[in-house]
């Protein structure tokens, strides 16, 4: 049986925010999961759903909702991961983000980080 205090979960997000509600629901989920405070939820975006570390999330499907969930995963103090190719790691602010904090990972980085969760929800 698995020990839920120490389990972590891995939303990893995909899905193109500006033609698909996943990248929403997917947010949703993991601010939800995360709310119990049971499991470490870490949320994780690569590819075009790269575009939510931006800070015009009214632009995409269910922007509003997105705006709400996010705000509550980063009110937590968590730390998103924002996967790139370029190499190297870097933390901070991004610009044009609204002082919202984002993670950057290369893909090798990624595969490490996935070998140490428990769960892996991928929209």
């Amino acid at each position: 049986m698995t020990d839920l205090c120490h389990s972590r979960l891995l939303v990893l997000i995909e899905s193109d925010p500006t033609t698909s509600p996943r990248p929403a629901e997917a947010v949703r989920v993991a601010a939800g999961v995360g709310a119990w405070r049971d499991i470490h939820v870490q949320l994780c975006l690569i590819g075009p759903a790269c575009a939510l570390a931006g800070d015009d999330l009214g632009a995409f499907c269910d922007g509003e909702e997105l705006d709400h969930y996010l705000r509550m995963i980063l009110g937590r103090g968590e730390c998103p991961w924002v996967i790139t190719e370029d190499a190297g790691r870097t933390e901070g602010k991004d610009a044009g983000t609204e002082g919202r904090m984002w993670r950057r990972l290369t893909m090798a980085e990624l595969a490490g980080e996935i070998a140490r969760m428990n769960w892996v929800l991928r929209f």
